[in-house]
C-alpha cells in the first residue's frame, strides 16, 4: 500500500476462535447461555485480533490504534431487532440488525477521521456494535464484511479490500472442485447471488452498503500486493423495476396424485426446448405445473405438451391462459426485511389488480398480472419502493 493512503483495517477473529468462544459459553452454562453472555465471550476473538495486529503494525514502525467497543473510540452503533443466540457454526448469519446511520457516521467523523489525519492506522473490530443503550451486540456471524463496507460508505472510501484465504472469487467451491478458476471481475449482483447461495467469500448483507464510488476487491492474504489482482467487484445495488416487453401465456398442467412430478416436468421442459420457447417463469405444487412463456408460442406448445402427456397416467388436464404481463421488482433490501411479499400483494390488491402468480428467488419478486394492468402495476410498485426507502428504481415500464 502507498504510504500516502489513509488506511483503516477491519479485523475478524482468528481461525476458529469464535467457534471456541461460543462453545465456552455453552460449556459454562450447561448448554443454556444467554445471548448477551455469548456475545460478550465471542467478542474477545475480534478484540484479540485488533490488539495483535496493532502490535504487529507498531513493531514494523507504523502508527496504529486498536479500536474495540471498550476503547472509548467506538463508532458502530446499531440496534439488534431480534436478539438471539449466535450460531455455533461459522456461517454468514442473517440477523435483523438496523445500523444507526447518523450516529455511526458522526462517531466515525469524531473518532476515526482525526486518527487518519495523524497518519494512525485504526484497527477496528469487525462483527461487533454497540446499541444506543450501550450494550454490546453483533452484526451476526460473518459480519466483519458488513463492518468494512458500512465504514467505507460513511467515510466515502475509495476501495474496500477483502483479504481472505483464497486468491479471489472462484468459479466453484475449492472443497468440491480440484482446480477452480479465479474470476477476475464480477458484478455486485452476481456476487450477491453467489453469497446468497452459500458462497462464503463475502457476507451477503455487506454488499448492500457498497456505494457507487467505492471499488471492492477480494484477494489472498499472501498476495504480493493488495492493490492489484484478486477479484474486482463492480457496481452497486439499485432497486430495479423490469417489465417483460411482450405478453405471456400460462400453460397449466393438472396432475393426479403420485410421485412422478419431476419426470412430467422434465417432459414439459423438453417439449419447450424442442420448440425453442422462451420460458419466463415456472411454478409447481404436488398436482400442478405452470409454465409462463411468450404468448405467441403458447398455442403450439399447448398442443405439443398435450400430445406428449396424454398417455401419462398422472395427467388430468391442460389449460392455456393469455394476456399476462410479468413485472419484476428487485432489491437487496428485500431479503432481510420480513413481509415484503405481503406488502407487494396488499398494495396491488388494494388497487383491484388481479395477481396471477408471485414467484420469488432471493432478491427478485416476479409478479404476473393482466397485460393491460402492467403500467398501473409499475406505478404502484414504484410508489411502494420509494415509500419503503429503497434505492431509485432503474427502469421504466415497457410501452
Amino acid at each position: 500500500m502507498s504510504a500516502t493512503m489513509d488506511i483503516i483495517v477491519v479485523v475478524s477473529a482468528m481461525s476458529d476462535s469464535t467457534n471456541r468462544l461460543i462453545q465456552i459459553a455453552h460449556d459454562a452454562t450447561g448448554g443454556e447461555p444467554s445471548p448477551q453472555d455469548t456475545i460478550e465471550l465471542a467478542a474477545h476473538g475480534e478484540m484479540i485480533s485488533a490488539r495483535a495486529l496493532k502490535a504487529a503494525l507498531t513493531h514494523v514502525g507504523a502508527k496504529a490504534k486498536a479500536i474495540t467497543p471498550f476503547s472509548g473510540l467506538w463508532p458502530i452503533i446499531a440496534v439488534d431487532e431480534s436478539p438471539q443466540l449466535l450460531s455455533r457454526m461459522k456461517v454468514n448469519e442473517d440477523k435483523p440488525i438496523r445500523i444507526c446511520d447518523a450516529a455511526t457516521q458522526k462517531l466515525l467523523m469524531e473518532y476515526i477521521v482525526p486518527l487518519l489525519h495523524e497518519k494512525v492506522i485504526p484497527v477496528i473490530c469487525g462483527f461487533l456494535a454497540i446499541d444506543p443503550d450501550g450494550s454490546l451486540i453483533t452484526l451476526g456471524r460473518g459480519g466483519s464484511d458488513t463492518t468494512a463496507f458500512l465504514i467505507a460508505k460513511f467515510l466515502e472510501a475509495d476501495e474496500v479490500i477483502i483479504v481472505t484465504d483464497v486468491e479471489g472469487v472462484l468459479d466453484a467451491d475449492p472443497k468440491r472442485v480440484e482446480t477452480p478458476a479465479k474470476v477476475k471481475y464480477i458484478s455486485t449482483e452476481e456476487m450477491d447471488s453467489l453469497a446468497q447461495s452459500g458462497a462464503a467469500v463475502i457476507h451477503p448483507k455487506a454488499l448492500a452498503y457498497k456505494s457507487p464510488h467505492t471499488k471492492a476487491r477480494v484477494t489472498h492474504f499472501d498476495a504480493e500486493t493488495y492493490e492489484f489482482g484478486g477479484t474486482e467487484i463492480s457496481g452497486f445495488f439499485k432497486a430495479t423495476l423490469d417489465f417483460c416487453p411482450h405478453p405471456l401465456g400460462l400453460i397449466s398442467v393438472v396432475l393426479a396424485g403420485g410421485e412422478e412430478r419431476s419426470r412430467i416436468a422434465e417432459a414439459i421442459l423438453q417439449v419447450l426446448k424442442e420448440a425453442g420457447a422462451e420460458i419466463h417463469g415456472m411454478a409447481s405444487t404436488s398436482n400442478y405445473i405452470g409454465v409462463y412463456l411468450r404468448e405467441d408460442q403458447g398455442e403450439a406448445a399447448y398442443h405439443e405438451i398435450h400430445k406428449r402427456l396424454s398417455m401419462e397416467s398422472r395427467f388430468k388436464a391442460i389449460a392455456l391462459k393469455k394476456d399476462i404481463a410479468r413485472v419484476l421488482i428487485s432489491s437487496p433490501k428485500f431479503l432481510p426485511q420480513p413481509g415484503v411479499i405481503a406488502a407487494v400483494a396488499k398494495a396491488l390488491i388494494a388497487e383491484n389488480i388481479n395477481i396471477s402468480d408471485i414467484i420469488t428467488l432471493q432478491n427478485d419478486i416476479n409478479i404476473y398480472v393482466p397485460w393491460d394492468d402492467r403500467k398501473r402495476v409499475g406505478v404502484i410498485l414504484r410508489r411502494l419502493a420509494l415509500d419503503a426507502a429503497f434505492e431509485e428504481l432503474s427502469r421504466e415500464p415497457a410501452k
